[in-house]
């Protein structure tokens, strides 16, 4: 199983086709192996599953209503379609969901049934916790993106930062990226629950960094003092 994930800034592109070439470079020389790629919707397209599907891989994720190709007949809103019900079109081997949660989410699949149903856990407004009916690809693809996902809100700019332009807020992240990665590998040696510690998080993680990178020196400006007369 590979995933693919997104940040949320924005980073203006000429056309889809650069975006999912970045898709088709990673998949080189996975052809006709049965994996199955998850990725999420800034990914998802129907031209780059049929492409990825024509080698002989499968893809499953998250879609955008806009793409190109995507079935508009589904394309539906929270009142026509309830909570835990869906609908789909099947063309070929590819699969178009939309399932509605608190608001509709669309799916493509080339791998999944989309009449395979299950249920997944989810908290009411009250507090309470009832069960969903979804499709199976629902929580196979909330399995396999937990990880990508789970990075995108360790990786996440803070307000102040949002309103930097898409240079700038792409270095940033590649920062905390690389800030991230370092964390995950500092746990194999130094778990960040030990007992009678405090929580070990990535924001102290950030700050130890950015405090080893300072030196320790005093500064050597004359201090003024208030005169008491």
């Amino acid at each position: 199983m590979f995933n693919l994930g997104s940040s949320y800034f924005h980073v203006p592109l000429t056309t889809v086709r650069h975006l999912l070439n970045v898709v088709r470079r990673l998949l080189n020389g996975l052809e006709n192996q049965g994996h199955i790629v998850f990725v999420d919707h800034f990914y998802s397209a129907p031209i780059l599953f049929k492409y990825i599907s024509s080698h002989g891989i499968h893809a499953c994720g998250t879609a955008m209503t806009n793409r190109r190709h995507f079935p508009k007949q589904i394309v539906t809103t929270k009142r026509q379609l309830p909570r835990g019900q869906h609908k789909f079109l099947c063309c070929s081997n590819m699969t178009a969901v939309a399932w509605c949660d608190r608001r509709p989410i669309y799916f493509l699949s080339t791998y999944h049934d989309p009449t395979t149903m299950t249920s997944i856990n989810r908290k009411n407004r009250d507090g309470t916790i009832s069960a969903v009916s979804c499709p199976q690809l629902v929580v196979d693809h909330n399995s396999f993106m937990g990880g990508v996902d789970h990075n995108d809100q360790m990786c996440k700019l803070y307000k102040p930062r949002r309103h930097y332009r898409w240079p700038r807020q792409l270095f940033i992240k590649c920062i905390m990226w690389a800030c991230y990665d370092a964390f995950v590998i500092a746990q194999q040696y130094v778990p960040c629950r030990r007992a009678g510690h405090r929580l070990y998080t990535i924001t102290n993680f950030v700050e130890d960094c950015v405090e080893s990178l300072i030196p320790d020196q005093q500064s050597t400006s004359t201090v003024r003092r208030r005169s008491t007369w």
